[in-house]
Formats: structure tokens, sequence, C-alpha cells
């Protein structure tokens, strides 16, 4: 398999040599930030070194750092590359402290502490009920066999089944009643939710769309850099040709004194 530089793939790394060709930085000085510990790198096979393309990221900031002026040291390009870590963890964590509050707000906004209180209270009312059943019809049980046992069943046990009879019906509706409940409780739970939902995904959004602002600047202040560059380096040259002119003439009218 070969990777998008054009070597071998090694569990998705890239060899020093096609790292170094990418990010035009020597064999040699590449190699001494992995000694160093600024790039993590493996050993693959032959024992050749790679380097995963989540390194890459580093790479160019290394770059970045090793072009100030007066040029860092590389404990100086670690420290700073643990900075840059520690700003990438703690906007991780802003993002999900304001994920969270936005969660706590949209819950309090669209009342939903209150609705979980209010279902949870009639469920133990419900609850309740439906015990206190269970036990009469416990006592009901014991009464019937009772009576049987002293031959008067006939009469007693056409009034034990009517209030049997009786006692289930309201069984039947307090459960009827406690399933509607429920299931309207759930469809406000389930539009609450689809909210909050849509609430997370527009921060999401917004995110991505700040980060896709921060790499656009972070591209055009690269060329920024590149275009610089390049002007000094013109000047540079021109006032060397200039410097070269000057002193040819002078030589030549020199040479037209003599």
């Amino acid at each position: 398999m070969q990777n998008e530089l054009g070597g071998e793939d090694v569990s998705g790394g890239y060899s020093i040599g096609e790292v170094a060709k990418k990010f035009e930085v020597h064999h040699a000085r590449l190699r001494d930030w992995c000694n160093h510990g600024l790039i993590d790198s493996y050993r693959g096979a032959r024992n050749a070194r790679f380097i995963h393309e989540s390194e890459f990221k580093k790479i160019e900031q290394i770059k970045q750092f090793m072009e100030r002026d007066p040029k860092p040291t590389l404990d100086e390009v670690r420290e700073e590359l643990f900075k840059e870590t520690l700003l990438v963890q703690k906007k991780a964590s802003d993002r999900q402290d304001e994920m969270s509050t936005a969660l706590s707000n949209a819950l309090q906004k669209e009342g939903l502490y209150e609705m979980f209180e209010m279902f949870a209270h009639k469920f133990s009312e419900m609850e309740y009920k439906v015990a206190k059943m269970d036990e009469m019809q416990q006592k009901l049980d014991s009464m019937s066999k009772y009576l049987e046992s002293m031959d008067q069943k006939s009469e007693i046990e056409a009034k034990l089944e009517k209030a049997l009879e009786e006692e289930n019906q309201i069984r039947l509706r307090v459960e009827a009643k406690l399933e509607q409940v429920q299931n309207e409780q759930n469809q406000k739970l389930q539009e609450q939710i689809d909210s909050m939902n849509r609430s997370i995904e527009n921060i999401d959004q917004q995110s991505e769309r700040e980060a896709k602002l921060e790499a656009e600047l972070e591209k055009e202040r690269q060329i920024r850099l590149r275009t610089e560059d390049k002007l000094d380096q013109v000047y540079t040259e021109q006032s060397q040709n200039q410097k070269k002119e000057k002193g040819f003439w002078q030589r030549l009218f020199s040479s037209s004194s003599d």
C-alpha cells in the first residue's frame, strides 16, 4: 500500500526522508528533533524510523518556532509545544463547559426539572394506590378462605367477587391513566431532547466555523510571511547589484583619470 507521499505505508507512518522532503527540513535536523523528543517516531521494517501523520502539525509549529530571532534552543521549543498543548486542552475544556452550560440552560428554560418532579410525584402516587390495592386483594383472599371454612361461601363469596371486580376495574383505570401520563411525559421529554440536540448542533456548527476561520487566518499569515521573505530577498539582491555597479563605474572612472 502506498501513502500519499509515495512511500510504503507502515501503520499510517512516513519515513524520515518523506517527511523531510514534504516540510523542506534537512534529514539530520528532523532526526535530531525526534531524538530530543520533540516529535514522536517509531521503528518499522528493517529498523527504519517512521513518523505518523498526526505529528505533521507539530513539525509545522517547530519550524515556525525555529524561524524566530534569536533562534530558540530545543528546550525552549519543547516548552512552547507544551504551552500549545495546554492551550488546546484548555479550549477543549472550555468547549465542554460551554456545552454543559448550554444543556443546563436548556433544561431550565424548557422547565424539564419541574416536569420530572411532577412526573415522579404522580408516579409515586400511582404506585402507592396499586400497592394498597394489592394489600386489599390479599385481605379479600384471606377473608374468602375464612368464610369458606365457615360454610357461608355462597352469599359472602358473591359480595367478595363483586368487591374484587370493582377493585379490578379501579386498577385497570389507574393503570390506563398511568400509561397515558407516561406516554405524554415521554413525548414532552423527546421534544425537549430534540430541542437540546439542535442547540448542541448549533454550537458544533459555530465551533466548526470558528475553526475554519482560524485556519484561513493562519493560511493568510503564512502567505504574508512567505511574501515578506521574498521581498527581503529581492531587496537584498538589488542592493548587492547596485553595489557591484557602483564599484564598476568607480573603477572605470579611476582608470580614465589615469
